[in-house]
């Protein structure tokens, strides 16, 4: 299990921090997040791996002022 914006979701081995967020339905392009208390580039999205029991934050970032 891993923990996402404080609710628990299944692990699914050889998932991606990309993967995780299509699964949540958000795109990339307007994400920011966090692993294990770690920021995760953006361009490292479809390229890093969330582990099992992972904490995860997934912020939406606004455009605009």
């Amino acid at each position: 299990m891993i923990r996402v914006n404080e609710k628990t979701v299944p692990y699914e081995p050889g998932m991606t921090v990309a993967d995780l967020l299509k699964r949540e339905g958000v795109s990339s392009a307007i994400a920011a997040v966090w692993m294990n208390d770690r920021i995760v580039p953006r361009d490292k999205h479809a390229t890093t791996p969330v582990p099992d029991e992972a904490v995860v934050q997934i912020v939406l970032v606004a455009p605009g002022g």
